[in-house]
């Protein structure tokens, strides 16, 4: 029989929501980053950017 694999505890994620140069460190985008992106888009803030998101939002070239 498979192990069931237990979901994350909060305390766990918001660890790892604290530490954005481990996303960054692996080439993504840290939690309240996309966020404050997600925010800004919707608010129609930005002007002259796509209404849907690119891969330029969330990767950065190595």
């Amino acid at each position: 029989m498979s192990p069931v694999a237990q979901p994350f505890d909060d305390d766990a994620m918001d660890e790892l929501r604290a530490q954005p140069l481990e996303w960054r460190r692996r080439g993504l985008t840290p939690p309240t980053e996309l966020e404050a992106l997600i925010t800004r888009r919707l608010s129609g803030v930005v002007r002259g950017v796509p209404a849907d998101p690119t891969y330029a939002d969330f990767f950065v070239a190595a």
